[in-house]
């Protein structure tokens, strides 16, 4: 089991992108692999998560959803 914890003030794709390239480049398994993501409601982590992990399913808080 994988967990990644990412606190990010900027809400563009950039940050995110670099991050998870970083990421599957130390673990490059990772893109084949990763089967279930959950994530917040922000638009830019799950645009660039489904396009950098297409095979896995992306579900966001419910927490973040009633905020």
């Amino acid at each position: 089991i994988a967990v990644v914890f990412v606190l990010c003030e900027v809400r563009s794709g950039s940050p995110y992108k670099a991050m998870w390239e970083k990421i599957v480049s130390l673990v490059p398994a990772l893109s084949e692999n990763l089967k279930f993501i959950m994530a917040d409601y922000e638009k830019a982590t799950i645009t660039v998560m489904n396009q950098q992990f297409s095979n896995a399913s992306i579900h966001s808080c419910w927490f973040h959803y009633l905020q």
